[in-house]
């Protein structure tokens, strides 16, 4: 090989590499919004049957026992979405609301009325 395919090579390469590194991150995170929503979803399935049974919904933050609810802690595993439920400071009351954090963004949100919202846009909510 010359000098000059090698550069070639090289640039082609670099390329690539620029065009394929945001377009992988994108699909990572997309994936993350897809798997956050399908966990609030059953936070919320959860959460009903739980107020169903007892008349109260159930706040759970990271380290808290999710088999409270019948769900094993999706906070584990090193996974970089961070799940909680908060019962405080959502009207009226008996309420809840469950959200997915990523990378400091609230990703996805989902209430006791079934209204699942993307605060930071990052999400598509279907």
């Amino acid at each position: 090989m010359t000098l000059l395919e090698l550069i070639v090579m090289t640039i082609v390469m670099g390329i690539l590499v620029a065009i394929g590194i945001p377009t992988y991150r994108a699909t990572i995170e997309r994936q993350y919004c897809r798997q956050s929503q399908d966990l609030l979803l059953a936070v919320y399935t959860a959460e009903r049957i739980r107020q169903a049974d007892t008349g109260s919904y159930l706040a759970l933050a990271p380290g808290d026992n999710w088999r409270t609810l019948g769900l094993d802690n999706p906070n584990g595993a090193g996974s970089p979405v961070s799940f909680q439920v908060d019962t405080a400071g959502c009207a009226p009351a008996p309420c809840f609301l469950a959200t997915a954090t990523y990378q400091g963004d609230l990703l996805l949100t989902i209430d006791q009325d079934r209204t699942l919202s993307s605060p930071s846009g990052r999400c598509t909510v279907s």
